[in-house]
């Protein structure tokens, strides 16, 4: 009995994991029938899962700005342009999936 306890409670330690990683296989394998829905789904995934990855990144890229100049900028900003262009639903659903993190993260916190 005492195994199934500490089974059920690393499983709710690691629920945001199993959240997105369901997420993100269910979205892979709707991506080759409805691409638009399963980029969305992997996007989502994306954006909870590597919250923190990103929001480090995201803090740091503050300083890129100032110390890589303004070409490297501007050529920054057309490659996240780009992205945006060619896959426009993972990239908005990534960013709503960081989104909702921050919001929960923050609720949480406080």
């Amino acid at each position: 009995m005492n195994r199934w306890k500490q089974f059920f409670e690393s499983i709710w330690e690691r629920r945001l994991e199993y959240l997105t990683g369901a997420l993100v296989l269910v979205g892979l394998i709707f991506a080759f029938f409805y691409p638009h829905f399963g980029g969305a789904l992997v996007g989502f995934g994306a954006g909870l899962c590597f919250y923190e990855e990103m929001h480090s990144y995201f803090i740091q890229l503050r300083d890129f700005f100032v110390d890589r100049g303004l070409f490297k900028s501007v050529l920054l900003v057309g490659i996240v342009l780009y992205l945006l262009i060619t896959v426009p639903i993972f990239v908005i659903a990534t960013a709503i999936g960081y989104g909702l993190m921050f919001v929960i993260r923050s609720f949480f916190q406080s």
